[in-house]
């Protein structure tokens, strides 16, 4: 099934002695916990006595999602010759190979995302005065300094004023409503929010109760908040969050069922939609989860919809796995270091499931 979706698979398999193995770890969007995991459950794997073959030592991370949970595993993977590639991890300070020289993506950084949201604002909405919302963390502080940069860059005839609000990720209801406030004072209609799932709920119930969401306002959120449509308020109960992000915009990649005269796209889509069919499917994932997770294979019906971070993780792995049987084809023996698995990621060109690698 694999093969159906790159064909590159199939060419090797006759060819590759390496077994690919996965171990999953719930990072909880926390760096501290997800380096933790790192330090005390995987890098003592690195030379023990004896070795544990059910416990072997990782050819590669993948991952994180999050930028700033990314951040320091890149440190640590760098320290220890681990090649790391993410599927979704797209601030720009990942780009310093001197502080993160075995981190690599497939996904574009977060520059691409700014210079498209200042491009819109400014020739389609002819916006001049602009606020930016955002968590400050890798990906937020970087994204919004991009926004800011890319503002820079326009003609003195389309100038646009940008303030930038940040918070904390983990901000308590009285921080956010503190900025909320200011970006009130600032009398700026246009908002760019750049946040994530965790902290819609408190930040639009409360713009919209102070009055900075609903009509007179345009809110356009980054690739933090994608998938939101899965988000399910109560008119009742929480009405205030309706009215706050009602007629705002969310800008990111395309989805993939957008996508499908793409044959990568539709092969992946095609085998995808038959293993929803499969019980036995669903129950291994489940069984596969770490038990330090909450999450199972029906949770908010994301397996239904998979969108392009999904897709992403697809490629990424495939990635790996055709850089490392590229390797080994290369060599005597099976034997690669983590460093040369990750100068032959670098090279590594096909069609994926989402995009060309």
């Amino acid at each position: 099934r694999i093969s159906t979706v790159v064909p590159e698979i199939s060419q090797i398999a006759s060819d590759c002695s390496i077994m690919f193995t996965i171990e999953l770890i719930d990072t909880m969007y926390s760096p501290i916990k997800s380096a933790g995991h790192l330090i005390k459950d995987i890098l003592p794997r690195e030379k023990p006595e004896p070795p544990d073959p059910m416990l072997p030592y990782p050819t590669a991370l993948l991952g994180a999602g999050r930028s700033a949970v990314s951040s320091p595993l890149a440190i640590l993977a760098g320290v220890h010759g681990l090649t790391q590639i993410s599927p979704s991890s797209t601030s720009t300070s990942l780009d310093n190979k001197g502080q993160y020289p075995t981190f690599g993506r497939i996904i574009p950084s977060a520059i691409g995302d700014a210079y498209a949201a200042v491009d819109y604002l400014s020739n389609g909405l002819n916006v001049t005065h602009l606020a930016v919302l955002f968590v400050k963390d890798a990906y937020g502080s970087t994204y919004a300094q991009s926004i800011q940069d890319a503002a820079g860059l326009l003609p003195e005839a389309r100038r646009m004023d940008v303030t930038l609000f940040p918070f904390e990720f983990d901000a308590t209801e009285e921080d956010i409503a503190g900025q909320v406030r200011q970006l009130k004072n600032s009398q700026n209609r246009y908002i760019v929010g750049i946040f994530f799932e965790a902290h819609v709920e408190t930040v639009m119930s409360e713009a919209s109760r102070q009055g900075v969401a609903g009509p007179g306002y345009f809110w356009m959120y980054g690739d933090g908040l994608y998938g939101a449509e899965r988000l399910h308020y109560d008119s009742t109960e929480q009405s205030d969050v309706i009215g706050g992000i009602t007629g705002s915009a969310v800008l990111v990649p395309a989805d993939p069922r957008t996508r499908l005269e793409r044959e990568e796209t539709a092969a992946f889509m095609k085998e995808w939609d038959a293993l929803l069919l499969s019980n036995d499917w669903t129950e291994h994932l489940d069984a596969r989860m770490p038990e330090d997770s909450a999450w199972t294979a029906n949770d908010d019906g994301l397996l239904k919809s998979p969108n392009f971070f999904n897709l992403l993780a697809y490629d990424s792995i495939m990635s790996i796995a055709l850089a490392s049987c590229d390797i080994e084809s290369s060599h005597e023996d099976v034997l690669f270091s983590s460093q040369e698995l990750f100068e032959a990621f670098k090279t590594i060109k096909f069609e994926g499931a989402y995009s060309s690698v």
